[in-house]
């Protein structure tokens, strides 16, 4: 009989659970620099969230009922505001295999649109 992560270790089971229910990603990201990186359950619910707040003028990390915001400058380029999400989302307390999963999609996200960025204007 298999234990589960609330079992094992009693005083993290929100994270263990978390990291665990990740089931699908969902990207967004415009070479005008808007992104929306969502780390989803199996009912399509987000467990993390890296976006671009474009009304507001932040990029933020949200997670459970916690929000975290860093101000961004309107002269940043796609990769500085990319680069500031990342900082943002290496300083919070976020499960450490949930960071990596949401930091994974975003570069992943960023390199597949580099990819098409070239190739359209090569």
């Amino acid at each position: 009989m298999s234990m589960s992560c609330a079992e094992a270790e009693p005083q993290w089971p929100r994270r263990c659970k978390e990291a665990n229910m990740a089931q699908y990603i969902s990207s967004f990201i415009s070479p005008l620099g808007m992104i929306l990186i969502e780390i989803l359950d199996g009912e399509n619910n987000p467990v993390l969230t890296l976006t671009t707040e474009v009304i507001t003028g932040h990029v933020a990390v949200y997670h459970g009922d916690r929000i975290w915001r860093v101000k961004a400058d309107p002269n940043w380029s796609l990769g500085d505001t990319a680069l500031a999400l990342f900082d943002l989302a290496h300083e919070v307390d976020l499960p450490e295999d949930l960071r990596t999963l949401g930091l994974a999609a975003l570069q992943n996200s960023l390199t597949k649109l580099c990819a098409r960025l070239a190739s359209a204007t090569a």
